[in-house]
């Protein structure tokens, strides 16, 4: 029994408090004993918490000069219908006490408070509509304590002013006429600026009318670059939104660009570290002329954060050419560029450098330039294509080194090591160069040479495949096909794209089998370089000579052991 005692009285409390609750239906509609038995009724959800709350910080607004009788009577009126409608002490009653708290500094009318109470007892009444109370409760409170209409752990939204008003038409509302709207995230913000809008609190919506995002969080002048748009729609509880059809505006173009925006407010990320706003523009085929002094651009354009990048599709990529004379001399595409103020790159570039009729190209470098320094680095990287020499079809030698450098206003073209690279070796062969032994090596451990095949396939349909095609007639999977592919591309016997697995089979391929049968003549000339310090190989942009250094023997004739 004395263990039983205690138990039974704490559940005699507990059922005593409930009943006090439960014969609480309406408040007396006077001042004194209103609030006294607001505070017991607050105070019964959290214990002294609910009673200091009531009676240090809503008594003494409530009995100033702020609430006349007839707003008095509006509170009683409605904390009776609150309490009807079984809302409860948190956060129902706390958002509304919060809010005629605060209500006084906002500078609004009776008119007004007449009309936003006229909104609450119609969400209370409907009865779809009054799980939605607290959702506007505290919309009202957050406006009238520092203009806060929403709030959720990722984004907070404000108002620049308090020109607001609430209206319902089948749903509450808010009307904002004009302001700055303004979303906070972990010590960011976006601003919206000189637009206006509804906010529904129900659906968590906002719905906007015209509006302006600059650059300013990424550090660039607000004054050339910003987007304008028109009607535009939020989600209010995330934060990112993005707004189709928007103008935008930036210093490298006369007329402003048409495309879509994207924001997302991040933690901390400012200046260079700055990704949004983003802009994407909805032409691909957008034209810059001199970037940098005899240097073009043509393609689409994503602005994201203070980084301005050229974009580009498989069908349609992005382009920078470089000329010299006047006359486009180097030209570079690909998905996209990172385009800066001093600089230009991009991992992955195809380049074609026009030599009179002919040219020399590469279908995936590393590209670099340098706006200040006015030089242009390529670089072969240690991944599928890269690894391709470089085709040059006017002195008829397939180029195999890893960096290429050109001062754009220089005549001369250094080809070798990496700077500061401790090998110095390059190999420049003949295109028509042969050996039987590279030939049986293209084999690897398979049981069936792939130049045959994949000859014998093209002639039952066309030049051009599909990796999935070839893998169905060679009766193997796509899996084993792909590396296939990749290694042919490198060694120049086919032309392949690893993103689309789409090929196309290149001259190189028919001639090494014309040559293997013996129809066709063929040559070992392979000049490998090496040298201990500096370039490998000059090409003088004068007279086209291509000079190679540190050459210690040539081979003419492996039969004959001509050298």
């Amino acid at each position: 029994m004395n263990f039983v005692k205690p138990t039974l009285l704490l559940v005699l409390i507990v059922l005593s408090l409930g009943l006090q609750a439960q014969r609480l239906t309406s408040f007396t509609h006077s001042p004194e004993p209103f609030l006294k038995e607001l505070s017991d009724f607050m105070n019964a959800s959290k214990q002294k918490v609910g009673k200091k709350f009531v009676e240090d910080e809503f008594t003494p607004v409530f009995l100033s000069a702020n609430y006349n009788p007839n707003m008095q009577n509006l509170v009683y009126a409605t904390c009776d219908l609150l309490l009807e409608k079984k809302m409860k002490a948190y956060p129902e009653f706390e958002s509304y006490l919060r809010a005629l708290i605060a209500f006084p500094n906002t500078g609004k009318d009776e008119a007004f408070f007449t009309n936003w109470h006229s909104i609450i007892h119609q969400i209370a009444e409907d009865k779809k509509m009054k799980k939605y109370a607290w959702d506007f409760l505290e919309s009202s409170a957050g406006l009238y304590e520092n203009r806060k209409f929403f709030e959720s752990q990722a984004v907070a939204w404000h108002t620049s002013n308090d020109d607001y008003r609430f209206e319902f038409d089948s749903l509450p509302k808010i009307v904002f006429p004009q302001l700055n709207l303004i979303g906070y995230s972990k010590g960011d913000s976006t601003r919206i600026m000189n637009t206006s809008g509804t906010y529904f609190p129900t659906l968590e919506r906002w719905y906007g009318s015209s509006g302006r995002i600059t650059w300013l969080r990424a550090e660039l002048d607000p004054e050339k670059n910003y987007c304008e748009f028109d009607d535009y729609s939020i989600r209010i509880k995330g934060a990112s939104f993005i707004v189709d059809s928007v103008r935008f505006y930036h210093e490298l173009f006369a007329e402003p660009l048409l495309g879509q925006l994207t924001e997302k407010v991040l933690a901390d990320k400012t200046g260079d570290k700055a990704s949004y706003p983003k802009f994407e523009s909805y032409n691909k085929r957008l034209q810059i002329k001199n970037v940098f002094k005899n240097v073009d651009y043509d393609g689409g354009f994503t602005m994201a954060g203070n980084k301005l990048a050229g974009t580009g599709t498989l069908e349609e990529p992005a382009i920078i050419t470089i000329y010299r004379e006047d006359a486009p001399f180097m030209v570079a595409r690909s998905l996209d560029f990172a385009i800066r103020p001093d600089r230009i790159s991009s991992g992955h570039v195809g380049i074609c450098i026009f030599l009179d009729q002919d040219s020399i190209i590469h279908p995936d470098l590393n590209l670099k330039f340098d706006g200040k320094t006015r030089e242009v680095v390529l670089l072969r990287e240690d991944e599928a294509r890269s690894q391709s020499p470089y085709y040059n079809s006017y002195h008829e030698v397939d180029m195999y080194f890893e960096a290429l450098y050109w001062n754009i206003d220089d005549p001369l073209i250094e080809m070798g090591s990496l700077t500061g690279s401790t090998q110095h070796y390059a190999a420049f062969e003949s295109n028509d160069y042969y050996k039987k032994l590279r030939y049986d090596a293209l084999m690897g451990l398979g049981m069936v040479h792939p130049l045959p095949q994949i000859r014998t396939y093209v002639q039952q349909t066309t030049d051009s495949f599909y990796a999935e095609d070839l893998a169905r007639f060679m009766r193997t999977g796509v899996r084993q096909v792909h590396p296939m592919l990749i290694d042919l591309a490198n060694k120049g016997y086919v032309s392949y794209d690893i993103n689309t697995q789409f090929c196309t089979v290149l001259p190189k391929l028919y001639d090494t089998l014309e040559r293997n049968a013996g129809k066709k003549d063929y040559d070992v000339l392979q000049f490998n370089s090496e040298v201990d310090r500096g370039n490998n190989a000059q090409l003088n942009l004068l007279n086209y000579n291509l000079l190679l250094k540190g050459v210690g023997k040539i081979q003419l004739s492996d039969s004959q052991q001509v050298m």
